[in-house]
């Protein structure tokens, strides 16, 4: 595997201090630099800082799929990492123009309490999965559940044999799930973790349930990213061991919702992530893994899947557009750099 090193010296993601993301726009005409209470929108050429919008406590922004807006979701009470309370009257989804430089809409969210939660990509549909492990897909625009599942997952259990006189006992984690968009907001998957249950695919324009077939079988016991609204990277269960030692995972390209099996890859393991280029994936956290599965590692890698190459950053904050990618080479700092070239140039979000 060929690798390009990029060594960006920041750690953590501490308040007022570092980014949580940095993004560009599907156009690739746009970036936005998030940190714990502030979204700065750039431009790319000339890299330089359009406007900012005061967000503290807020979910990920993102821009929607045409560019020209940016979403997220407003005054979310951040309990702990995987918990996220919306209070009933301060929690709105909040639409932002580009062009504008303004917001646009504020639509208020009813009163939820998601252990995972993740807006769509055009900002008109909330997923919320609750610590009973209930699934509920929320349309923005009217507050109104669309959908909802029950016992979306269970815990696992585990009886022993009759002879060690031990109890059958049960582990696992409700609620704790991964939530991917298709980049067109045409599709959601929501798959689960730490306990035992089946994906649901969901079609959103016609608002109806997607039946997997071919090699999508495999989201049942994987996790899944979309690299184009209609391919999926999944994990291969079949990784070699050979492969482990090489500090590389298979990882298959399938078409979405076909399920026909494009081609295979290999990456860096950890857990991966749509970049805003087709062509890599971003592996977040990078490195650093025990024997468990388990890191504490703060970096994160971007992939290109065609070459095999890597780009890695010390921080979380790292995006990919053709040629040019976004990361953090000094805290509260933004970087644009040119693959093979380095730092081209660097914007200071606040001196």
């Amino acid at each position: 595997m060929r690798k390009l090193i990029v060594l960006l010296l920041c750690v953590g993601c501490v308040a007022g201090e570092t980014l949580c993301q940095v993004r560009f726009s599907p156009d690739g005409r746009y970036v936005l630099a998030q940190d714990d209470s502030e979204i700065t929108i750039l431009t790319v050429q000339p890299f330089a800082i359009l406007f900012r919008i005061a967000a503290q406590n807020s979910t990920d922004a993102q821009f929607t799929p045409d560019s020209r807006q940016i979403v997220f979701v407003n005054s979310a009470t951040r309990v702990d990492r995987l918990k996220i309370t919306f209070v009933a009257s301060p929690s709105q989804v909040e639409r932002w123009s580009v062009v504008g430089q303004a917001r646009v809409e504020s639509a208020m969210l009813p009163t939820l309490e998601c252990r995972t939660q993740e807006l769509s990509p055009d900002g008109t549909l909330l997923v919320c999965v609750d610590y009973k492990s209930t699934v509920r897909f929320i349309d923005v625009a009217s507050g109104q559940a669309i959908f909802e599942k029950k016992n979306f997952t269970r815990l696992l259990r585990y009886d022993p044999p009759l002879e060690s006189l031990q109890p059958p006992f049960v582990w696992g984690e409700l609620g704790v799930a991964y939530i991917v968009f298709s980049p067109d907001a045409h599709f959601a998957l929501v798959l689960p973790e730490s306990a035992r249950g089946s994906v649901l695919a969901w079609d959103l324009r016609e608002r109806r349930p997607i039946e997997l077939t071919g090699g999508l079988k495999q989201l049942k016991i994987q996790m899944s990213a979309f690299i184009t609204p209609d391919r999926i990277v999944v994990s291969h269960a079949g990784t070699k061991k050979s492969d482990v030692k090489r500090g590389v995972l298979r990882r298959r390209i399938i078409a979405f919702p076909s399920g026909k099996l494009i081609s295979e890859t290999k990456t860096p393991p950890g857990l991966f992530f749509r970049a805003t280029d087709p062509g890599f994936l971003i592996i977040r956290p990078f490195g650093g893994y025990d024997y468990m599965g388990q890191s504490s590692s703060r970096r994160s890698a971007a992939v290109e899947l065609s070459t095999g190459l890597v780009i890695i950053s010390d921080t979380p904050a790292l995006d990919v557009f053709g040629r040019l990618y976004m990361a953090e080479p000094n805290a509260g700092q933004v970087g644009l750099y040119k693959i093979g070239k380095g730092l081209q140039t660097t914007v200071t979000l606040h001196k």
